[in-house]
């Protein structure tokens, strides 16, 4: 039948258990699985039929799961839309996907011209489709679909060009749910809060995670610190997804503030590069509940997990390693121009082998073929290594390799030993173009509330952590770092900003 299919199967046999918990009105799995049978009914008697896309777009909410629940049940494949791209790229990306019917915000749908479009979905605002559900009849059958079928379609953030259309298999999303569920220690009794935008395979995949266990899903009423925290404390959550970026803000906040946040079994981080310096952090103010996880969207999510009590300081470089290749996986680190398999302790791009990895771009076999070795491995893009016990360890991407004088210099090294200095909270380490170096290393720095400091102590202070032809020979500070739409740091953003900037921080 398909995975997607089978999960709403099951909330039909949960009945009044609570699925969701959306801005305090709690909804119950039958009800789920009643408004989500109705939606499909209503799907179909629009046109929708097994094969075409369905997009979504609206902040996250209980429609949501619906939406997804919904246009798998009849054979489509659920799209969710980035609600925070301007109308002029929504349009872009719905041209891309062509998706038959679009559901969403009323406002949202609002800011894309109709006139843009090559071929108008059907729209149906929840304002507008709510009433109709209740002239709808839930008996709709499902459409059984192979396993190599496009259960799920997520588009990437698009910050090297314009976004992809990810393809992920009904085979891959099936592995990836049902085995990841005890290795993330859910079951019916979790609750797990919905801290990521859902349009972001972290986000989307963790809310199908607590619907295939029976979790409980909690939306949050805002996206600060203090809504995660005050969530955590009113509702008992045990499990949530943050990129560091969030995971900084929240670890501030609960070092001033007094939230009890002792409900807390797991905070699954990744999506980025993260300094030890938080970890430890992490470690002291929530506690030894940290799952790192390294994937991308093209693999469904996560291929390789450290788990809280390999989360060690004492071994050295472990809270630099995000964990070992899960069991359904064949990960290597490979030589960046070929396919050569490196020893251990060398730095290439980790390349991964699995049935979670993406069936191809939507309508781009050109880009699909550049993304895959001649043996199927998947090249990722990241610069890697394995240690002799096979913990792997992200150094950074290749296109942000900094090669400086000839030598070359990871970005996270960098931005470890600039974040173990107790006055800074977050560091990002690029590469400028420069006449003499080729790049220039360049740090930019955001301070501790209430902290300054002296450029040449900090120079000296980095000059015992790094050689010298790694240490920053220019240094911005700022009040903060620009994110994209998935919350992670816009390298490609912040050069722009920096090579516009001119500064006397500079040896």
């Amino acid at each position: 039948m398909g995975i997607l299919t089978d999960v709403l199967k099951s909330c039909i046999e949960r009945g009044e258990r609570t699925a969701i918990i959306d801005r305090d009105r709690a909804t119950s799995y039958a009800e789920l699985a009643d408004r989500s049978l109705r939606l499909a009914s209503l799907l179909r008697s629009t046109g929708v039929v097994a094969g075409d896309r369905v997009a979504f777009l609206a902040p996250t909410s209980s429609k949501w799961h619906e939406f997804v629940l919904a246009t798998a049940w009849i054979g489509a494949v659920p799209l969710t839309l980035n609600w925070r791209l301007t109308g002029s790229e929504l349009a872009g990306v719905i041209n891309h996907a062509r998706p038959t019917a679009l559901l969403g915000d009323s406002e949202m749908l609002g800011t894309i011209d109709a006139s843009s479009l090559l071929a108008p979905p059907t729209r149906l605002p929840p304002d507008e489709y709510e009433p109709l559900l209740a002239a709808q009849t839930p008996a709709v059958e499902p459409v059984s679909l192979p396993s190599s079928a496009t259960a799920l379609q997520i588009y990437t953030s698009g910050t090297s060009g314009r976004p992809k259309g990810v393809m992920l298999s009904d085979e891959g999303l099936s592995t990836f749910l049902t085995q990841n569920i005890p290795l993330f220690d859910l079951d019916e009794r979790s609750r797990g809060l919905c801290s990521l935008p859902l349009f972001h395979v972290g986000g989307a995949i963790f809310a199908l995670l607590n619907l295939t266990a029976g979790s409980t899903s909690v939306i949050p009423t805002g996206s600060s610190a203090e809504d995660t925290a005050a969530s955590i404390s009113q509702h008992g959550i045990s499990h949530f997804p943050m990129v560091p970026t969030m995971l900084l803000t929240l670890v501030e906040h609960a070092e001033t503030h007094d939230h009890d946040l002792s409900s807390v079994r797991r905070i699954v981080y990744g999506g980025a590069t993260i300094t030890p310096a938080l970890l430890r952090r992490t470690l002291e103010a929530i506690g030894p509940v940290l799952l790192h996880t390294y994937g991308l969207t093209e693999t469904t999510g996560c291929v390789t997990i450290l788990q809280p009590e390999e989360h060690d300081p004492a071994i050295p470089g472990r809270l630099n390693s995000c964990g070992r290749v899960v069991p359904w996986v064949e990960l290597r680190v490979a030589d960046v121009d070929g396919e050569k398999e490196l020893a251990v302790g060398e730095v290439g791009e980790v390349q991964v082998r699995s049935q979670v990895v993406m069936s191809g771009y939507f309508d781009d076999p050109e880009l699909t073929a550049e993304a895959m070795t001649s043996d199927g491995f998947l090249r990722t893009g990241d610069l890697g290594t394995l240690d002799a016990d096979g913990f792997l360890a992200i150094v950074g991407r290749a296109k942000d390799l900094i090669i400086t004088g000839g030598e070359n210099v990871t970005p996270s090294e960098v931005e470890a030993a600039l974040t173990a200095h107790p006055s800074i909270a977050q560091a990002v380490a690029i590469g400028l173009p420069d006449e003499r170096w080729g790049e220039l290393v360049t740090a930019v720095v955001v301070l501790r509330a209430d902290h300054s400091i002296d450029f040449d102590d900090l120079t000296t202070f980095l000059r015992d952590r790094l050689a010298p032809y790694k240490c920053p020979k220019r240094i911005e500070i700022v009040t903060e770092l620009p994110l994209g739409t998935t919350g992670k740091i816009d390298r490609v953003e912040l050069k722009r900003r920096v090579t516009a900037t001119r500064s006397d921080r500079t040896r």
